[in-house]
């Protein structure tokens, strides 16, 4: 895949953290409220805080190439209740 991404932390949020191929120049963090936030990986690492609960639950990853393309989707679910 050209993420690979997981989320790591607690049932309330963690890090965003893992591996993009080259071609990925930026990754676009889409939430639950329809807001986003755009981060460029450093050296093909990507690192953020993100959040499961609420309207501000992570809920996919777009990957852009140099060109603003879109090449890459990763999608998240919550984990399950404990």
């Amino acid at each position: 895949p050209k993420l690979g991404l997981g989320v790591v932390g607690g049932a309330a949020g963690g890090w965003l953290t893992g591996d993009v191929v080259p071609e990925v120049a930026e990754v676009e963090l889409r939430f639950a409220d329809g807001s986003t936030r755009r981060l460029k990986p450093t050296e093909r690492f990507v690192l953020a805080p993100v959040g499961w609960d609420g309207p501000r639950r992570l809920k996919e990853v777009i990957g852009f190439d140099s060109n603003g393309g879109r090449i890459a989707r990763q999608q998240f679910r919550p984990p399950p209740p404990r």
